[in-house]
């Protein structure tokens, strides 16, 4: 599914939100103005309509929630993963765990760029893999800079993962969308 596919989604959940959220506004003032419900009547009915409504608008956001992930997840095995030929290969595997262990450790972008720069010119592209994973974890722009100049076709999927963390953030309109449902 491409992102402006998911984004899509997205935006029908939004709009599904608003839409319960109006829809629940339009009953709670009806509710309200029935003259003929007692306080507690009108209480309790005011109360199942909250409920509903934050169930509707909790199950809406997990929906989104879901989508967002299953994406990240996806793009960062493209990026990040072992390869499906190679995953059954015992020693990839050893060593997609200690590229990954190893950039994990980098702490400084100096430092990472120096093993990026090393894993480049060994071809080693399981390290090269595990330090450009973390250079989007910490921030460092020229590792992330390098790695789409030395493999441009990867600048699209690292820009909709950019864009995915925007997304999965809690920006102001999903917080207004799933405010009832929080």
């Amino acid at each position: 599914m491409s992102l402006t596919q998911l984004k899509s989604q997205i935006e029908d959940l939004r709009a599904q939100g608003a839409s319960i959220q109006k829809r629940s506004s339009q009953t709670k003032d009806s509710i309200a103005n029935d003259r003929n419900l007692s306080e507690q009547g009108r209480q309790a009915k005011l109360d199942a309509e909250r409920d509903r409504t934050r169930e509707q608008l909790r199950d809406l956001k997990r929906k989104e929630t879901e989508l967002i992930n299953t994406k990240k997840q996806t793009l960062e095995r493209k990026l990040f993963g072992l390869p499906s030929v190679t995953s059954s290969d015992p020693a990839q595997v050893l060593l997609y765990r200690d590229s990954q262990d190893r950039a994990a450790r980098l702490a400084r972008s100096d430092e990472a760029e120096q093993v990026f720069a090393a894993a480049l010119r060994s071809d080693d592209k399981t390290l090269a893999a595990a330090v450009l994973a973390r250079a989007l974890e910490a921030g460092w722009p020229s590792i992330i800079n390098a790695y789409i100049s030395e493999n441009p076709s990867a600048g699209e999927d690292l820009k909709d993962l950019r864009d995915l963390a925007e997304l999965q953030q809690r920006s102001f309109d999903r917080t207004l969308t799933y405010l009832w449902g929080a």
